[in-house]
């Protein structure tokens, strides 16, 4: 299994070579050294060229120079790029399943002098799942993990495959790779307006649940779902058994002292028959805190999650129609070059696909409840 991982960004810090330097050189001159600093990962030369390598600054000196390790293994020219990287390292891990656990396989260095890094995993079965982290060997600073990558190839709805077919219309390799980030960004774009839209017709589409998870005895607060940016419900059940509906409430509401309503119905406590929950950060908070295991249920709403590794997938609908988003972005590249009526068609094309979803969406709507239907009790289905 031959995996091809794109370097992560470069974030934003660049210069360039005020002098030249000299193969085996530890010290280079630069037009300015501010805004980089020790332990810093710095890109010397244009990536995917023999020449590029990543260094780390050990120091500064006034306000141009700096000293780096290793030295620099090719001679590099006045006015030759320097850029600041984030990380010099590359995390492959494995499973024999898609949503398995995932070990370490292998860490590697980033292969700046080309245009992606390369691994080659020998032994690797046609069944065998990757996923891949970018990490700072000095910070000890790791990414989260890509979305799979399957050793079949990628998925026809991920974004390395949508973005390989938006480019497959460019004669040129180097061409296609200096194109690949903006295809990245028009397709998140352009994702983000497609869901939009299924919202407008459907605000509890992309509703999400968790059920019967664990309520531990004596612990308050627990974590939100990690994709989570608003809770439609959440039920407790103190006993394991039956479900209370929970009234959300502030983070600073202390113990009744009042004649709220709330006090009027439990009498001055909290109330396992009538409990409330409060959100603080990513967690939300119990009340009343349980005293023995019990369980909870929560129905949420998902955070849009743009595609960003190549591995990452878009979510249903959307999966059936990769076609639309293919379209798209070679609509934005025949722009770039152009091709006004090649970017029409496709345009036009991604457009129709686009309402063909909606049709599809709009059927399912139809088949489903006007509003939200929770049923915490089995009875009464």
């Amino acid at each position: 299994m031959l995996l091809q991982i794109n370097h992560p960004a470069r974030d934003g810090q660049k210069t360039k070579l005020k002098a030249k330097a000299a193969a085996a050189a530890v010290t280079l001159t630069m037009w300015s050294n501010v805004g980089f600093a020790e332990n810093d990962y710095i890109v010397v030369g244009e990536v995917g060229s023999e020449s590029a390598q990543i260094v780390r600054i050990t120091a500064l000196t006034n306000d141009d120079q700096v000293t780096v390790t290793p030295a620099i293994k090719f001679a590099q020219t006045i006015d030759a790029p320097i850029a600041r990287i984030a990380y010099n390292q590359i995390k492959v891990y494995k499973s024999s399943t898609e949503t398995g656990t995932y070990a370490l396989l292998v860490t590697v260095e980033i292969g700046i002098d080309e245009l992606k890094t390369f691994y080659s995993h020998t032994t690797g079965l046609s069944t065998d799942y990757y996923k891949f982290s970018y990490y700072h060997d000095q910070g000890a600073l790791e990414t989260a993990l890509s979305g799979a990558i399957s050793s079949a190839g990628p998925l026809f709805y991920s974004l390395q495959s949508i973005t390989d077919r938006v480019l497959s219309i460019l004669p040129d390799k180097s061409t296609r790779d200096n194109y690949r980030p903006y295809v990245a960004e028009w397709i998140n774009g352009f994702y983000e307006e497609q869901r939009n839209l299924i919202l407008q017709g459907d605000d509890q589409y992309f509703l999400q649940s968790l059920l019967a998870q664990p309520l531990i005895a004596d612990q308050q607060e627990y974590s939100l779902p990690t994709n989570c940016t608003y809770i439609e419900r959440l039920d407790f059940s103190y006993d394991s058994t039956n479900y209370e509906k929970a009234t959300p409430e502030r983070l600073n509401s202390a113990e009744p002292s009042g004649t709220d309503e709330r006090q009027i119905k439990t009498g001055g406590i909290y109330s396992q028959e009538d409990p409330f929950y409060y959100l603080s950060a990513n967690k939300f908070g119990a009340r009343p805190k349980p005293i023995v295991d019990g369980l909870y249920s929560v129905w949420y709403y998902k955070l849009f999650t743009p595609l960003t590794n190549p591995g990452d997938v878009l979510e249903r609908p959307f999966q059936s129609y990769s076609k639309m988003f293919v379209e798209y972005g070679r609509s934005k590249v025949y722009a770039r070059i152009g091709d006004k009526e090649s970017e029409r068609m496709c345009r036009d094309e991604a457009i129709s696909q686009s309402a063909k979803m909606m049709v599809e969406v709009a059927g399912q709507q139809k088949e489903r409840p006007g509003a939200l239907d929770i049923f915490t009790d089995v009875s009464v289905l």
